[in-house]
């Protein structure tokens, strides 16, 4: 896999988990319980012929579950709908689920989702698993260490919303580039501070 490859597909993967994770904290009212599990799979077309929306195939699991208030039929339906969301107002767009279903389908992936009202839900996302030896893509010259923090505090927009002189960096970005501009921006603020 090339490097673009797979630093795109674990920001694909932070992406996935952090709006399973995001949407599985809401469900939850006060003290509640949110379970992250991975793993691997096999469905053989037997049981896929008795499990509606399997497929037959090797599969890397990742299931985020909650014992939140659940969801009804009406929910279960439009979950993955662009812009359809149960939040109030302000609290959330609609597209995190949507985005979520676009990449596992991107990848020829499949979801399930189990829910019933008041007995929380468990999104459990299927992706195909790769058997083939991967090739890591070594760099022509050692790799600089990534930027540290110094005991900053960093906070990213209102409502969405950049504030004039805010730094931006373009999505999709790797971790070292955001390592990278998080630094830029610190020492820049710390310059203009001694001046």
């Amino acid at each position: 896999m090339n490097g673009i490859s797979s630093a795109r597909t674990e920001i694909e993967e932070h992406q996935i988990l952090a709006n399973l994770c995001v949407n599985a904290r809401d469900a939850i009212a006060g003290v509640g319980k949110l379970t992250i599990e991975t793993g691997m799979k096999t469905f053989d077309p037997a049981y896929c012929t008795d499990h509606e929306g399997f497929i037959p195939g090797k599969f890397v699991l990742l299931a985020v579950s909650d014992n939140g208030c659940g969801m009804d039929r009406h929910t279960l339906d439009n979950l993955f709908e662009p812009f359809f969301t149960t939040k109030e107002t302000g609290r959330g767009t609609g597209l995190g689920l949507a985005t979520v279903y676009g990449i596992v389908k991107q990848n020829n992936g499949f979801i399930n989702v189990y829910s019933e009202p008041e007995k929380g839900s468990s999104l459990r996302i299927y992706l195909p698993r790769h058997t083939e030896d991967m090739v890591e893509n070594k760099p022509d010259r050692p790799m600089a260490p990534s930027p540290r923090g110094i005991g900053e505090t960093i906070l990213i927009a209102h409502q969405g919303v950049l504030d004039e002189g805010v730094a931006f960096i373009q999505k999709p970005f790797s971790m070292e580039d955001l390592a990278v501009k998080v630094r830029e921006v610190l020492d820049k603020a710390s310059d203009e501070t001694q001046v």
